[in-house]
């Protein structure tokens, strides 16, 4: 059976992941598109490894279960679960539920909890999600895995995983191809009126990775880049954390950003640019490490401008808030596409009002 514990970002996946994986003593598999990155730890809110090794071949992380923050519980939280058939679960249903309502991040144990797919690339190198759900069913097989817990913000991993969508060729990453970018874009463009479909193009790689399937497959890429299959033959369990108050969730977020305002942060950014990472890729990777390096640059000038630096951490607040909103509605997509695709059962487990909100 496959867990997903899914929900926007500083909604306390992390936290409650560690809970249950003590519980049921299940692995983890890292469902986060940049903490797979060595060396990418603060702003990527990083879990902190007691010790990383290589075991039969694959990065394996151990956490301390006691490393689960104690002040944290699940309020201002609404928990939606869905499940295809929770008469197959060979991990019982009742005790799953009973434990997320009765979460106590203060429970201490001595247990020690197997994370996988974190820092399996160095920075600069790529990742797609095809690389995600091959990397996930190896090593699952591998070791022979029952039961996973797979936990991030990255949803559109756990779609594919979810959906085991049948991936078109991989071009994300290809060179340029030899025609101007305005050429593409009216190709697409046309294409897409013709079909009437929608399709992100404002970024030039994936105009660029439309136009070759395009002109690879023609009538057939709708059909070719959207062909999912049904639900795998995996019995599943979807935890969503998601908040209730809007008002409240925004203000942690703007407590996040203001914590990660501090002299680890900026170690690890004057780390990676002296071991020759990539400032463009940093920017390109996300909007966290774009405006911290930003900030980088004024507090390295001995003129430093506070004024801009507030400026700076006022547009990174307003990037968390709109990347939040995006996260959720991915969220509600899988959700409506879970409950279309097959017969499933959910339901929701509102957590006691309270005005303090979870993180982790």
């Amino acid at each position: 059976m496959n867990i997903f514990i899914l929900g926007p970002t500083s909604s306390g996946k992390t936290n409650l992941a560690f809970f249950i994986a003590r519980q049921f003593d299940l692995p983890i598999f890292n469902c986060d598109a940049i903490q797979i990155y060595k060396n990418l730890n603060k702003l990527t809110n990083k879990p902190q490894f007691n010790s990383q090794i290589v075991l039969n071949g694959e990065t394996l992380s151990i956490v301390d279960s006691n490393t689960i923050n104690q002040n944290l519980s699940l309020e201002n939280i609404e928990i939606q679960l869905i499940t295809k058939n929770k008469t197959n679960f060979d991990i019982n249903w009742e005790q799953l539920i009973d434990l997320i309502k009765n979460f106590n991040p203060q429970t201490k144990t001595s247990d020690q909890i197997k994370n996988y797919l974190f820092d399996i690339r160095y920075p600069g190198e790529t990742y797609s999600v095809k690389e995600f759900t091959d990397d996930f069913y190896r090593i699952k097989n591998k070791f022979k895995f029952t039961n996973t817990l797979i936990v991030g913000g990255t949803i559109y991993y756990a779609y594919h995983l979810l959906f085991n969508t049948e991936f078109e060729p991989d071009s994300s990453n290809a060179e340029m191809i030899d025609v101007e970018l305005d050429i593409a874009m009216k190709v697409v463009e046309s294409f897409i009126s013709k079909h009437k479909i929608i399709l992100n193009i404002k970024n030039p790689r994936r105009l660029i990775k439309y136009y070759k399937l395009i002109k690879k497959y023609g009538d057939k890429f709708v059909e070719v880049y959207y062909k999912k299959q049904n639900l795998g033959n995996d019995d599943y369990f979807v935890i969503l954390l998601l908040p209730k108050n809007r008002t409240i969730y925004y203000q942690k977020l703007d407590e996040v950003v203001d914590k990660r305002f501090c002299d680890e942060t900026f170690y690890e950014i004057e780390y990676l640019l002296k071991s020759n990472v990539s400032k463009d890729w940093l920017e390109k990777l996300s909007y966290e490490y774009k405006y911290f390096l930003k900030i980088y640059k004024v507090l390295k000038n001995e003129n430093t401008n506070k004024q801009i630096v507030d400026s700076l951490l006022q547009e990174l607040k307003y990037k968390e808030h709109q990347y939040a909103k995006r996260q959720i509605t991915w969220i509600r997509k899988l959700k409506k596409d879970i409950l279309s695709f097959n017969n499933t059962t959910t339901n929701n487990l509102i957590t006691r009002h309270k005005t303090s909100y979870l993180s982790g």
